[in-house]
């Protein structure tokens, strides 16, 4: 197996290209574009609680799209082990409910609205 992955280059071209600094940059990017937006979106909605009195009147503003896409985003959240478990994804239209996962760290107290957003989201 071995050989023949250092028979091709383009196979070998792709492996050292991992160490390249291009690639290291792109992949900090990558970390930016794919972080979770679910607290962003809980402080605009509670900097607007006057505006909007429930989360289904603000979701009305968005799209179907708009909202798949921040659901997207919320399944993204690793912040702590407590709110990756039992969190609601979506999964090609279908629902699905996700099991634990593992994390180093363990805050006491994590604040992140990613599983309460997610839940709205999908009860809506």
């Amino acid at each position: 197996m071995a050989k023949q992955v250092f028979d091709s280059p383009d196979l070998l071209r792709l492996i050292y290209s991992f160490g390249d600094p291009t690639h290291r940059k792109f992949t900090q990017n990558l970390k930016i574009e794919l972080k979770s937006k679910a607290k962003e979106f809980d402080d605009y909605f509670q900097k607007n609680r006057d505006k909007y009195k429930h989360i289904g009147i603000y979701l009305k503003k968005h799209s179907k799209e708009e909202i798949e896409e921040y659901l997207k985003t919320f399944k993204r959240c690793f912040c702590c082990a407590r709110h990756s478990n039992q969190m609601p994804i979506l999964s090609n239209t279908i629902v699905m409910i996700t099991g634990p996962s593992v994390f180093e760290n363990y805050p006491k107290k994590c604040d992140c609205p990613c599983r309460s957003l997610s839940r709205d989201f999908i009860n809506l």
